[in-house]
């Protein structure tokens, strides 16, 4: 998996998180929703597309930073977030995480 790190601004992990959080929130009533007309329609099989949403906020030496996987980043940007990407790795670092992370799946359902 590859994780890109984003130095941060005090606040801005707050801001990205509740970004983030709010669309996976609007998604999943969404998907729900939308599985439920389709079948009132008469769709029986519903293939659903799904991306990993994966957030982890870091504190390391007195620094605060925010990784987030591919689809984390697709959504973040789709959602107008601009804060520039200062490292690419293909492994978090050995460092403390604090409780602001996000585990989740974007749903995208069709008939």
């Amino acid at each position: 998996m590859t994780w890109y790190r984003m130095s941060l601004a005090p606040g801005q992990a707050d801001r990205i998180r509740d970004l983030l959080a709010n669309a996976l929130t609007r998604n999943r009533q969404g998907a729900f929703a939308g599985i439920t007309t389709l079948r009132e329609m008469g769709f029986s099989r519903l293939r659903m597309q799904k991306t990993a949403i994966e957030v982890r906020l870091v504190h390391h030496l007195h620094a605060e930073f925010v990784y987030l996987n591919d689809g984390a980043l697709r959504l973040y940007r789709a959602l107008g977030g601009t804060t520039k990407v200062d490292a690419v790795s293909r492994s978090l670092p050995d460092a403390q995480f604090v409780g602001h992370s996000i585990s989740d799946v974007w749903r995208k359902e069709r008939p």
